[in-house]
């Protein structure tokens, strides 16, 4: 893997960043395991540290944040300070739940002006911006995925939870196929394109199918959520599909 990034930052209920509560928090040290030491570590090895900032717009505090040009404004010089003072070399933006409940074009116009004004931000820093993103045959329509291509490093793409409730399972390979050809067809460029692979679904029996998709497509890459249940077995599975570069 060429880059990883660290869960370690949300927006809160009241649509403010912060380090602090909820399930995405800046992590204690364990001895001399710091955070710090885990990105300056990365970083040594050749693997892009990224800040990933989380947000659900379940009660709306995204939106919230997205639209108040105070807390918008803070959250970005808070992302900036980061980035500068750990030694972050991008950001991940995993903002989920636009465009389900409120106006599709007014959220895509929201989070397109945050994503610029963050990038003019940190660009200066020489880091770069990543935008997770759901599926566009998903239920959740708040994302130009055109103009977040043209301005972000890549996009995410949160290929999974197709499932109905309480079903489990690898995710429908026509249903991941399908979201990436609606992507490209739309005119999304391939090399920005990462196909968002979730090991909450997947099993080492089948991630080769989804690595597939992405090879066969000719997407940048593909990307693996969650690092902390990426077990051998899924090791050795990625191993068998694709060549390794470098260490």
């Amino acid at each position: 893997m060429d880059s990883v990034a660290f869960g370690w930052s949300h927006i809160n209920e009241k649509g403010e960043f912060t380090l602090e509560g909820g399930e995405y928090f800046w992590p204690e040290a364990a001895g001399d395991i710091t955070p710090e030491s885990l990105v300056s570590g990365a970083a040594a090895e050749g693997v892009k540290p990224y800040l990933m900032v989380y947000s659900l717009d379940g009660d709306n505090q995204l939106t919230l944040m997205l639209s108040d040009e105070t807390l918008r404004n803070r959250s970005i010089d808070s992302i900036a300070a980061l980035v500068k003072d750990k030694g972050f070399g991008g950001v991940m933006l995993d903002f989920e739940g636009l465009g389900l409940k409120l106006d599709a074009a007014s959220q895509q116009k929201l989070l397109n002006d945050y994503v610029r004004q963050l990038v003019d931000k940190i660009s200066p820093l020489g880091a770069t911006v990543s935008v997770a993103v759901p599926p566009p045959n998903s239920a959740y329509k708040g994302y130009d995925y055109i103009t977040l291509a043209s301005m972000a490093e890549d996009l995410m793409i949160m290929a999974y939870k197709y499932h109905p409730k309480g079903v489990t399972g690898p995710e429908p390979n026509s249903m991941v196929d399908d979201a990436i050809t609606m992507l490209v067809k739309a005119g999304v460029p391939k090399n920005k394109l990462l196909l968002g692979i979730s090991l909450g679904s997947e099993t080492p029996d089948s991630i080769d199918d989804k690595i597939g998709l992405a090879k066969r497509h000719g997407l940048k890459g593909a990307a693996i959520w969650l690092l902390k249940i990426y077990s051998p077995a899924h090791e050795e599975a990625v191993n068998r599909v694709v060549e390794k570069i470098g260490k």
